[in-house]
């Protein structure tokens, strides 16, 4: 390659080829052992396919440090003819991943959006009180969830459900709470997070399972895209201004703060990159 325009072209016949490849077709691995005792992660996820898509940290955590990673879906979409084949596309995709799935309702909720709270207060402290048995049954270390301007109504409703679920835990209760970004950048993330090819490409895969998503809209293609992007990003908002690009390709941004005593406190001082060669402590 000696060319912009033959890097251009490249990256257009490499995403032309990539079309081709069959959605959920991928080998299930071997699920692994878990072990007893092992500190949880929980994923709220706002639909499925956000469990793949911001399933990064929460991949690395539970390779890398033992995680045992529940996904709860808190919706299942708005569409009421797709919801059983979602569940089973879901199950696909937490199974390649080793993630387990659990419903904080039956199977999810319903109008979990920042109008729904204030138009529907019974629907939504129903929902919240059940938000916060599976908190307490679970008695996660990490909390996993969208920023609250994360500009889909979902997401948006999601951030407002775990933390008014949070609200109404024991004062004992404490874990770190990991806010993503997708729909729109987070405002003042202070965390990023390097993913390497071997995590990338599985996410990819995963995100597959959830076929009829990614045959209506193949952002899985553009994934790593976003991702290289983060780097671009967090490198200078998370360091500083005219600082020089992470030594990584690929990368997450959050909003990671601890919850105790019933408030959020900062996690970092000055902001964190966490790469794959981090021996970072995620205990609480």
């Amino acid at each position: 390659m000696n060319s912009y325009q033959q890097f251009v072209r490249e990256t257009l016949e490499t995403l032309r080829k990539a079309k081709k490849i069959l959605p959920g077709r991928a080998e299930f691995p071997p699920l692994l052992a878990q072990k007893p005792n092992a500190p949880v992660g929980i994923i709220f996820a706002p639909h499925p396919d956000d469990e793949c898509i911001n399933g990064g940290l929460p991949l690395r955590l539970l390779r890398e440090n033992g995680f045992r990673i529940i996904n709860v879906p808190v919706t299942l979409g708005s569409n009421l003819e797709r919801r059983i084949e979602r569940i089973k596309e879901l199950e696909n995709a937490c199974r390649f991943l080793n993630f387990e799935v659990a419903f904080a309702g039956e199977n999810g909720f319903e109008e979990i959006t920042p109008e729904a709270r204030q138009l529907n207060p019974q629907n939504w402290d129903f929902a919240t009180q059940k938000t916060c048995e599976l908190i307490e049954k679970f008695q996660p270390e990490i909390l996993f969830f969208p920023h609250g301007k994360d500009r889909h109504p979902t997401h948006c409703g999601t951030n407002l459900l775990v933390f008014d679920a949070l609200q109404k835990m024991p004062q004992t209760f404490s874990c770190i709470t990991v806010e993503n970004e997708f729909w729109q950048a987070l405002d003042a993330p202070n965390c990023l997070v390097e993913l390497d090819e071997e995590i990338v490409s599985d996410l990819i895969t995963a995100l597959t399972f959830h076929v009829r998503e990614v045959e209506r809209n193949p952002y899985h293609l553009s994934f790593p895209a976003w991702l290289i992007d983060n780097v671009r990003r967090g490198s200078e908002i998370i360091g500083s201004k005219g600082a020089g690009a992470q030594n990584f390709n690929f990368g997450v941004l959050h909003k990671i703060s601890l919850f105790k005593n019933g408030k959020l406190q900062p996690m970092f001082e000055n902001g964190e990159f966490i790469s794959m060669k981090s021996d970072f402590d995620w205990s609480k």
